[in-house]
């Protein structure tokens, strides 16, 4: 009996390495694209620091237009990873959600760096800073209820679905009211 916990308890965690492994190779995959292929997608994409900087986020901020955009955007992709958690195979679409995610970051990242060096990586991880420490946090709690659902009820995973909505809510308004402000002041700070 004790033999078998521990053997449980060690491929959960190679289960659990392997899934952070791939989203490092995911990352390092956005990088190696963006290398090897930066200039023709960036001049396809638009993908620029001036987009991001200058956005409409200013304008935007004092309409409830941006908030109901955030709350339906954030919304639908938080319902969506969980209809998808609890569809057929939900653990590889929730990895597969977090490989893209690291993909495109990588490519987000480098095309910051391409364009302004490190300032522009940095630009870029300031950008997003205060909302997707909590979306990641959200993300991981997630992926975590997930690995202890397959051997438990899937009413514990609805639990943990429901206690992470909070976590949602205070990283769409700190998207909305934080985030616009500390655009603000990198701009300040660049100029």
């Amino acid at each position: 009996m004790i033999k078998k916990s521990m053997v449980d308890f060690s491929m959960h965690k190679y289960k659990r390495m392997g899934i952070w492994f791939s989203m490092l190779a995911a990352f390092l995959t956005g990088i190696l694209f963006m290398n090897l292929a930066g200039d023709t997608y960036l001049g396809k994409s638009m993908v620029s620091l001036q987009k991001i900087m200058y956005s409409g986020r200013e304008e935007m901020t004092g309409k409830s237009g941006y908030l109901y955009y955030l709350l339906k955007i954030r919304g639908k992709e938080y319902l969506f990873l969980g209809l998808l958690g609890q569809a057929f195979g939900g653990m590889a679409w929730i990895i597969l959600f977090g490989n893209w995610f690291c993909l495109t970051e990588g490519i987000l990242l480098t095309s910051g760096f391409i364009q302004q060096q490190m300032s522009g990586s940095w630009i870029l991880v300031l950008a997003q800073m205060p909302h997707m420490i909590l979306y990641g946090l959200v993300y991981t709690m997630l992926l975590r209820s997930y690995m202890v659902q397959e051997n438990e009820k899937r009413t514990i995973f609805f639990r943990n679905w429901l206690m992470n909505v909070p976590v949602i809510l205070l990283g769409i308004l700190t998207e909305y009211y934080v985030n616009p402000w500390c655009l603000k002041w990198l701009y300040h700070m660049i100029k």
